[in-house]
């Protein structure tokens, strides 16, 4: 009988949830200008949190794979770990005798790829998050296919490869909007201004006053 943990994500012996010392969350998603393909950003943030168990105790990152819907593998191009570029891997079921609905799901790993080496420390993400983006091609996959089998679901994984996942990862936040005052009304015109009288000096008029009246005498 086949072992269940080889045909579920991440397809290997993981421990169950909890509190996890890491947080995936997507920071945008964003067009390209000729909507040919769509550049997701995702956070892997330290959350603080620790516990009994070696999985919520804080470790070095050697691996992060997400739970991705196989038909969307070829959409997915241009990989990067803070602007880094990575090739992109890929992970399924680690049985033959796997049902074809666990086949339907993928593991999309970001890592490397060098033997032993880390995508990051403890310390350093702790210090400041990671940030992994990759491109989808709009014609073959929307983010919200690539993450319909399991919602993108990270499992992070240490330097010996000790399997610890995480409930899921956390949407983004939501968008704000900022109010702003009306514009002030424009203000009155100015009242009309009747030019001077422009009057000249000293040239002769067309019109004459009347003469005065002779005095009378008494």
């Amino acid at each position: 009988m086949v072992d269940a943990a080889l045909c579920t994500f991440p397809f290997c012996a993981c421990q169950a949830p909890t509190p996890s010392p890491y947080q995936l969350r997507q920071t945008s998603s964003t067009p390209s200008v000729d909507g040919a393909s769509t550049r997701t950003c995702y956070e892997i943030a330290a959350t603080g949190l620790s516990g009994p168990t070696p999985c919520s105790q804080p470790f070095d990152l050697r691996k992060l794979e997400l739970a991705v819907a196989s038909s969307c593998r070829s959409a997915v191009f241009n990989l990067t770990i803070n602007g880094e570029p990575l090739a992109t891997s890929w992970g399924g079921p680690s049985s033959a005798q796997c049902s074809a609905d666990a086949a339907a799901t993928a593991a999309f790993k970001l890592t490397r790829g060098k033997p032993g080496s880390l995508l990051a420390s403890y310390a350093d993400i702790a210090a400041k998050p990671l940030v992994a983006c990759f491109s989808l091609a709009a014609s073959v996959c929307s983010l919200e296919q690539l993450c319909s089998r399991g919602g993108c679901k990270p499992a992070f994984f240490s330097p010996n490869l000790k399997c610890c996942p995480s409930s899921g990862a956390a949407p983004p936040p939501p968008a704000v909007t900022v109010s702003r005052p009306p514009p002030p009304s424009p203000s009155p015109p100015p009242p009309a201004v009747k030019p001077p009288c422009n009057c000249s000096v000293n040239v002769p008029s067309p019109y004459r006053s009347a003469a005065p009246l002779p005095t009378l005498a008494a």
